[in-house]
């Protein structure tokens, strides 16, 4: 941070999980959890990092494999803040996710002058705000945030409206910035999803009323019972009103949208509340503050990549921790390697810099006598501009092999 003069005006939070193979059954850190590596199978860390505004890593710790994310972000903001405590720092502001918004560490936030934004879980108070916020005055607002992805950069993919909100829990209360977001892919994604789990419901509510009346299907319970089966797990059978009545072996089945409940899933499509303390920074700001959130998941990508290495067996918890520092340090320099490319108008990422040296090669030839040559071949024009740019010495000057 002293060397590079990084700024520290911007944080960013998240976790990961790394699964391994084995029982680990002394083991206080690799626990079963929640598995963002889709491995349910395998125990499992957990690895918090920050990161500084451009993605590189602050600081990280290691956590116990099922470790609950909402319990994590207080504790790792003190952590951060004593870390941070020579600089002098008082303006940061945190950005994270939904899954560590809870009301307790908002509410601890706001009472610490901690500056944040995140999205959050619209609990029924916060739904009717958002779903108060009428369609035309969404549309009339729309926001200069374009994602990377986006074909037609003439048509906004993004509207917000502000509001106040109140966050009360447990006695405590904090005055709120509440950003209304509404996003043209989003709402296109919800209502595919809807439709399709709609379709799988109806589908499904057609094939008993087949068979009503027929064997099992004769008895009011059992056909209960499946309907309620239909139903189960599927988010879109609020939006349909199923009756069945009759005595056993007269059933009668009737199903039908909820035509008012379908038009009020719909007005919903695509909207997501962001809450923020920071009265100051405009919708736009915000929002794209927030979807800076994605570099933080680059860097777990690169992280967790795949390398060629033997497999490690390791025993001991104090050398789990020892291969995650060995792996952040790793993060670290890929991460400061990539920054510098860029301050140097080098759009380059850290792995196609590696790339652009992987074919360097320096062989050293030992001969009978005792005499040894080294020979270092030519930096083609994009090795030795890149070194140029970044102001790193040719390798001669710093390569040494023992």
């Amino acid at each position: 941070m002293r060397h590079y003069h990084l700024p520290l005006d911007w944080l960013h939070y998240d976790i990961t999980s790394t699964y391994f193979e084995g029982a680990y059954n002394e083991s206080e850190l690799i626990k079963f959890g929640y598995s963002r590596d889709h491995r349910p199978d395998s125990k499992q860390l957990n690895i918090g990092l920050t990161t500084l505004g451009h993605g590189l890593p602050l600081a990280f710790q290691v956590l116990v494999g099922n470790t609950a994310d909402a319990t994590t972000p207080r504790q790792n903001m003190e952590a951060v803040r004593q870390l941070l405590a020579e600089t002098q720092s008082t303006n940061l502001t945190l950005v994270h996710d939904r899954g560590m918004a809870t009301a307790e560490t908002l509410l601890w936030y706001t009472r610490h002058q901690q500056r944040f934004i995140s999205p959050v879980t619209a609990d029924c108070d916060l739904q009717a705000v958002i779903d108060a916020v009428p369609a035309s005055e969404l549309l009339a607002e729309p926001l200069a945030y374009q994602p990377q992805r986006a074909g037609d950069v003439g048509t906004p993919s993004y509207y917000g409206v502000w509001r106040d909100y109140t966050l009360a829990h447990d006695g405590q209360s904090a005055h709120l910035h509440l950003l209304v977001i509404q996003s043209a892919g989003k709402a296109h994604l919800d209502a595919e999803k809807r439709q399709t789990l709609l379709e799988r419901l109806l589908k499904r509510l057609a094939a008993i009323q087949g068979q009503l009346n027929q064997r099992k299907y004769q008895r009011y319970a059992y056909t209960l019972e499946q309907i309620h089966l239909a139903q189960r797990g599927n988010a879109a059978q609020e939006l349909v009103d199923v009756g069945l009545q009759g005595a056993d072996g007269q059933l009668v089945l009737t199903y039908r949208l909820n035509a008012e409940k379908l038009a009020r899933a719909a007005q919903r499509d695509g909207r997501y509340p962001i809450l923020t303390n920071c009265w100051d920074l405009s919708a736009a700001e915000v929002l794209r503050r927030f979807k800076e959130q994605d570099q933080i998941e680059k860097r777990f990508w690169v992280l967790k990549g795949p390398l060629q290495v033997h497999p490690l067996w390791l025993h001991k918890d104090e050398r789990l921790v020892g291969l995650v520092l060995v792996l952040m340090i790793a993060l670290l320099l890929y991460c400061l390697l990539e920054y510098l490319a860029r301050q140097a108008q080098r759009q380059l990422t850290g792995r196609a810099l590696l790339e652009a040296f992987a074919a360097y090669t320096v062989v050293l030839l030992r001969f009978s006598d005792g005499s040894q040559l080294w020979t270092f071949p030519e930096l083609t024009k994009i090795q030795a501009d890149l070194l140029a740019a970044i102001d790193l010495p040719a390798p001669q000057a710093t390569l040494m092999l023992v």
